[in-house]
C-alpha cells in the first residue's frame, strides 16, 4: 500500500497592533490616520471637534503574513485631558504611540517632551515603540520647526524609533510609511497574536530590556 502525504503550507498567524495617535488639536491626527487606512484626504477636515478616542483600522501584507493595525486617534477635549484620561485603558495597552506635530506650529513640536513624559511614566516597564510624524510639509516656506532640529531630539530620545516629515495633504507614500511601522512592529513585539489584546507585563519588560542593549551596541531601527 502506498501512502500519500500532503504537504500543508506553515501559516503563519496573523498580528494585531495597537496604535495612539498623540499631538496638540490641529496638527493633523485625524488626517494622518484616514491616509494611513488608504483613504483620501478628507475634504473638510475638523480640527479637534471630536470627543473621545476614535477608532480606525487597517490590514498590511508583511513577508506574506497579516498585520492588522488599529489606530486610537486622541482627538477632541484638551489635549493634556485627553492624555490623562486614555493613559489607564489605552497607553498601557498600546505596542506603538504615534506623536504628531505640525512644522508650522512651533508650540506644538516644544509639547513632544510633554507626551514622551508622560508615557514614560505611565508605561514604566512597558514601553511602546515611538514614532515622530512632523506634518504639514506641504509649505516648507511656513516651516516654524525645521528637519535638522527635529532630527536632534529624535537622537536625544532613544525610545524613538521612526521619524520622518510628511504631509498628509499631499503625499502619496503612506503605504510605505505603514509598512515600515509594522516591520519595526514586528521586530518590537514579534508574538502578538490574532485573539491577544492585552499586554503580559513580563514579556514586554523582558523586550525592554533587549531593546535597552539594542540601543547600547548602536542598534538602529529600520527607516527604509
Amino acid at each position: 500500500m502506498i501512502k500519500r502525504y500532503v504537504l500543508t503550507p506553515i501559516v503563519k498567524s496573523t498580528l494585531r497592533y495597537k496604535a495612539i495617535v498623540l499631538g496638540d488639536r490641529g496638527v493633523g491626527k485625524s488626517c494622518l490616520i484616514e491616509r494611513l487606512c488608504g483613504h483620501p484626504f478628507p475634504k473638510s477636515a475638523t480640527s479637534g471637534h471630536q470627543m473621545g478616542a476614535q477608532y480606525s483600522s487597517t490590514v498590511v501584507k508583511i513577508n506574506q503574513r497579516s498585520v492588522i493595525m488599529e489606530f486610537w486617534d486622541t482627538s477632541g477635549q484638551s489635549e493634556e485631558e485627553s492624555v490623562i484620561q486614555l493613559m489607564p485603558m489605552c497607553y498601557r495597552s498600546a505596542h506603538t504611540v504615534i506623536l504628531v506635530y505640525d512644522i508650522q506650529c512651533r508650540q506644538s513640536f516644544d509639547n513632544l517632551s510633554k507626551y514622551l513624559s508622560l508615557l514614560d511614566n505611565t508605561c514604566a516597564e512597558e514601553m511602546p515603540f515611538v514614532v515622530l510624524l512632523g506634518n504639514k510639509r506641504d509649505d516648507k516656506s511656513a516651516a516654524a520647526v525645521e528637519a535638522t532640529e527635529a532630527a536632534e531630539f529624535v537622537d536625544s530620545n532613544p525610545a524613538i524609533g521612526v521619524f520622518e516629515e510628511m504631509s498628509a495633504k499631499c503625499d502619496t507614500h503612506f503605504n510605505k510609511l505603514l509598512a515600515k511601522i509594522c516591520r519595526n512592529l514586528i521586530i518590537t513585539f514579534p508574538n502578538i497574536p490574532l485573539h491577544q489584546n492585552i499586554r503580559i507585563k513580563n514579556r514586554h519588560h523582558k523586550q525592554k530590556t533587549k531593546l535597552k542593549n539594542w540601543f547600547k551596541c548602536g542598534a538602529k531601527y529600520i527607516q527604509d
